[in-house]
């Protein structure tokens, strides 16, 4: 079973605006398509995705799952397009999502990481410091690389 891109799209929207009139708005579709998708998702997955309540909506852990896994699909095409446009060069390109301890971050992996980023200005970095216990649940849950 697939999940069509159209669904994916449209969930992904939607959980980043939690609002189904912006979210329908950035997919350039009407707010009852979007509707639709979401609710054609549910069932073909057999799962609910999306708590809609009077005021907000809110994502089920199943919901946050799949968020999880479209962020995750949308850095892998970008960096795959990245590497499509420059294959003929050789250069690097994509993104790298690194997290750590703050103290750590300013004083030892961004300067250690300069170098690199001069050299391979493609290659997109995101940094992220947070407490120590915080850093293995960023790792399990895909948050950083």
């Amino acid at each position: 079973m697939g999940i069509s891109s159209l669904q994916l799209d449209a969930f992904l929207a939607l959980a980043k605006t939690l609002h189904f009139s912006k979210a329908a708005e950035s997919v350039h579709i009407t707010q009852s398509a979007l509707s639709h998708r979401i609710r054609n998702l549910e069932e073909e997955l057999g799962l609910t995705l999306v708590i809609r309540q009077t005021k907000d909506i809110r994502l089920t852990d199943a919901g946050t799952r799949l968020l999880r896994y479209c962020r995750s699909r949308d850095m892998l095409e970008s960096e795959l397009i990245e590497e499509f446009k420059t294959e003929s060069d050789g250069a690097l390109s994509g993104w790298l999502r690194v997290a750590g301890y703050s103290t750590i971050m300013s004083s030892v992996v961004i300067p250690a990481l300069a170098p690199f980023l001069s050299r391979n200005p493609r290659v997109k970095f995101s940094f992220l410091t947070r407490k120590m216990w915080e850093l293995p649940a960023m790792l399990h849950h895909g948050q950083a690389d």
